[in-house]
């Protein structure tokens, strides 16, 4: 369940940075990522380290690149 809140908190914020007249388009980044952990998920059946690992990588470098834009 934590990755679920995560993954949204952080669709969550990519749309608003966004929507607020930030600079910079996260969101298709972000759709980005969880696409990839989709397709991953979908290929192996289950939740790997390797996908959580990717999943949470991906998520900060994007709210990093938030952070240090906004």
């Amino acid at each position: 369940m934590t990755g679920v809140c995560f993954m949204v908190c952080v669709t969550v914020l990519s749309y608003y940075v966004k929507k607020d007249g930030g600079r910079g388009n996260y969101l298709p980044v972000t759709l980005t990522v969880m696409a990839c952990c989709a397709v991953t998920f979908c290929i192996l059946g289950i939740v790997s380290s390797a996908l959580e690992v990717y999943f949470v990588v991906g998520c900060a470098a994007v709210l990093y690149q938030m952070h240090r834009r906004a």
